[in-house]
């Protein structure tokens, strides 16, 4: 099986340069929730996060949420960032009709697209096959994780 790799890597959403997603020529972005915007077991998202995105969409970006999440904490989550929510919940990450999908909602090409997520195993690796650039970012609060997530993260990291 090949590597799975991130375009990029950052800490937190927040710390992804605007300048990055310029460059890249991107106009539409898919990002994950659990995780990735607040830990999987609460409803508090991160402030620095919902600041990002705020500019992000002042930036005239288009975003949404793509999640495996529950369909209301999917809801709840586009109503707290202020997106309308374009994707059925759960989209069944890592496969790659979710993320073109994604795309294809926001009015943008694959190649103009970017995912940003926490997880290799599904947020990455479905990016990439799909043919969209892919962030990743470390997990807010890992302990959260449920124990397959825990599974795959070992793995991952097993494979670095």
């Amino acid at each position: 099986m090949s590597e799975i790799k991130p375009d990029r890597h950052f800490k937190r959403v927040s710390d992804i340069p605007f300048k990055l997603l310029e460059e890249w020529g991107i106009k539409g972005i898919l990002i994950d929730i659990d995780n990735t915007l607040a830990s999987r077991d609460k409803e508090d998202f991160l402030p620095d996060a919902l600041e990002w995105i705020k500019q992000v969409k002042k930036l005239g970006y288009k975003i949404t949420v793509l999640s495996n999440g529950w369909a209301r904490r999917v809801k709840r989550a586009c109503q707290i960032i202020g997106v309308k929510q374009l994707l059925p919940a759960p989209i069944l990450k890592p496969l790659v009709f979710g993320y073109k999908l994604g795309a294809k909602r926001l009015g943008v090409k694959v190649s103009e697209c970017v995912m940003i997520g926490d997880q290799l195993s599904t947020d990455i690796k479905g990016a990439k096959k799909a043919g969209l650039k892919a962030i990743l970012v470390d997990p807010v609060n890992p302990d959260s994780d449920l124990p397959w997530t825990k599974f795959r993260r070992r793995l991952s990291k097993e494979k670095k």
